[in-house]
């Protein structure tokens, strides 16, 4: 079976043209997406891009 981190592709996110968008832009909408949008973007940044910026939020919204 392939890891869910590496079969995970932007297109497959909640957010359309996920790489092309900025921390910024990604920050402002994770309020709006469920637990299993939130749980995608996590581990598709833990995989890809580690922006500390979006999963800092991501960690704030699950502390909250």
């Amino acid at each position: 079976p392939v890891p869910i981190a590496t079969a995970l592709s932007p297109g497959a996110l909640a957010l359309p043209d996920y790489d092309q968008l900025p921390a910024a832009h990604i920050v402002a909408k994770l309020g709006g997406l469920t637990t299993k949008e939130i749980d995608a973007i996590e581990t598709y940044e833990l995989a890809h891009r580690h922006r500390r910026t979006v999963l800092g939020k991501i960690s704030q919204l699950r502390n909250d």
